[in-house]
């Protein structure tokens, strides 16, 4: 195995060496506020899930180990939206939305938006909307 093959694959498995420490730990730390939820598997163990995150799946034969999964991945998700320039999503967790805001939209401007939504990569357009209005008043 060469040197670089070496890097590669440590590179795979420690997202350290692709991200740097201190994002790493921003990362881990962000990761930490997000809900997992789990579900138990016919074999005994869990997987795991987070509604902000609804493309990461992670596992573990004990609670403990499936949550700790389950940051590990959301954190890579989270520093791989960062040095891509995408937005991340807000955590829900201790934060109560039960305020509804109505838009109308013709069908393109829907079609538009949706695109727009999954190539941030977001699979909805009211969270979507919701990041990028809060981003752009936060930068205001």
């Amino acid at each position: 195995m060469s040197e670089s093959e070496s890097t590669s694959n440590q590179a795979a498995t420690d997202p350290r060496i692709e991200f740097g420490d201190a994002v790493w730990e921003q990362a881990l730390a962000d990761a930490k506020k997000y809900r997992v939820s789990l579900d138990p598997t016919a074999e005994g163990g869990f997987i795991g899930t987070v509604v902000e995150f609804p493309r990461v799946f992670g596992e573990g034969d004990s609670a403990e180990l499936c949550v700790a999964s389950m940051h590990r991945l959301v954190a890579v998700a989270i520093a791989t939206a960062r040095k891509a320039g995408r937005a991340v999503p807000t955590p829900t967790q201790g934060v109560r939305r039960d305020q509804q805001v109505n838009v109308r939209v013709s069908a393109s401007e829907k079609e538009r938006l949706l695109a727009a939504a999954r190539a941030a990569g977001y699979t909805g357009i009211g969270d979507y909307l919701r990041a990028v209005a809060l981003k752009a008043n936060d930068a205001a």
